[in-house]
């Protein structure tokens, strides 16, 4: 088994803001002191945080778009960084990141191109994402569990998360021509063996429609949240993504009050996303504590890339912001909720709050999003709540809307 030091993502922490970051004394309108960790970057109002982010998160966007396109042979990815106001990209040589950098100022003038910074990566997102697939595939046939495969954000290989990193050591050992069950060997990459993190099921009230993000729903004596308001691409017609863990293809969906909102259609649990067409939906969120009404409009959806401070709304929680990404690229091989009793494969991105809560059981299904700036009514839409990790409440995984758009074939209504 190959084992060697692998950078898996920046893990920083997150500041325990409460509800909605707060203005303080040492980081108010009138103090131009600089923060030096993000959870000082996010105790800031949202007017400074965006002042900082919103350019880093057009880079990004700019780069990841030429990455997933016609740049995949030399994008590793991208991390943003709003403490030292740099966005770091990962390219596969000197070159690449040249073009890489040439096409996105192209494509984007607007773009500050002296905030990035270059930095090398050993493999391309594609490649490493074609590794994953490889191992992924023969993951009933190894001596050892598969919980996890994530994307090294720097592009130096895939961490592998089992569930007994050592019988797997014994099991599979890295052997000249391999054995076939080398999780290295298998992906054809550069891979470090972890101890996997299973993804536990996260478990307002009497919506009618047209029905908002942030709503209280019940299907079969569970109890989650309605996620995006789409509507189908082509055929008309109106639903509600949440979890797929929450509720199957046939399962009837009711508000908190009782009353029948729909029936699920179509369910993927590969993006724990399940379907369930209505009579109307409205792109609002119900923003705020648990007990508030006050819907605020959504508009644009983008991906999620490290470094970005994001927001939930889970009906149990309500709005909880102050979310650091910390990996963008993670495939979990168990994530499990009650109501099936199974676990299964999820493909989505890592949040973390540290030293305070980031997710509640019945907050599944809830709408990720990011706020563009202080008092902005519009929120951003950027996935739905699929589970805490491992059972922690400080951090959250979520499943990313434009993959589940492009799989259900819906698009923000």
């Amino acid at each position: 088994m190959r084992h060697r030091a692998m950078g898996i993502g920046a893990v920083a922490v997150v500041a325990a803001v409460g509800l909605l970051p707060a203005e303080s004394a040492s980081a108010g309108p009138g103090n131009s002191a600089k923060p030096t960790t993000f959870d000082q970057f996010a105790a800031q109002s949202f007017d400074q945080q965006a002042a900082v982010l919103n350019p880093l998160r057009a880079i990004a966007g700019a780069l990841d778009d030429l990455g997933r396109g016609s740049r995949a042979a030399d994008y590793g990815d991208v991390v943003m960084d709003p403490v030292a106001d740099t966005v770091t990209l990962y390219a596969t040589s000197p070159a690449g990141a040249a073009w890489l950098i040439a096409d996105a100022k192209h494509d984007h003038p607007e773009i500050d191109t002296h905030l990035i910074r270059v930095a090398s990566a050993v493999y391309s997102k594609a490649d490493l994402h074609a590794a994953r697939d490889r191992l992924a595939a023969q993951a009933g046939r190894l001596p050892y569990h598969l919980v996890s495969i994530a994307v090294a954000v720097d592009g130096s290989g895939l961490e592998v998360g089992v569930d007994d990193p050592a019988a797997a050591e014994q099991a599979a050992p890295l052997t000249p021509g391999g054995a076939g069950t080398d999780p290295g060997g298998i992906a054809g990459v550069a891979v470090v063996v972890s101890q996997g993190s299973g993804m536990t099921g996260q478990t307002r009230y009497a919506d009618t429609a047209p029905y908002f993000a942030g709503g209280h729903i019940t299907s079969g004596g569970y109890s989650c949240t309605t996620g995006i308001p789409v509507a189908n691409n082509s055929g008309g017609g109106f639903a509600i993504i949440t979890a797929s863990h929450c509720a199957h293809t046939g399962a009837v969906i009711y508000n908190g009050a009782g009353t029948r909102e729909g029936t699920v259609s179509e369910y993927h649990e590969n993006w724990d996303a399940a379907k369930y067409p209505v009579s109307s939906s409205g792109a609002y969120e119900f923003d705020g504590s648990p007990s508030a009404n006050d819907p605020r409009p959504l508009s644009g959806t983008k991906y999620s890339y490290n470094g970005d401070s994001v927001c939930q709304d889970g009906y149990t929680s309500g709005v909880i912001c102050g979310i650091q990404v910390v990996n963008q690229d993670v495939q979990n091989f168990m994530v499990s909720g009650p109501r099936y009793h199974n676990t299964f494969a999820v493909r989505g991105v890592i949040g973390r709050r540290a030293n305070s809560t980031a997710v509640r059981p019945g907050d599944s299904g809830g709408l990720v999003f990011a706020i563009p700036y202080s008092g902005a009514s519009v929120r951003e839409v950027r996935g739905i709540v699929s589970a805490s990790v491992d059972g922690h409440s400080d951090e959250i995984f979520w499943t990313e809307a434009l993959d589940i758009y492009n799989t259900f074939h819906v698009h923000l209504v």
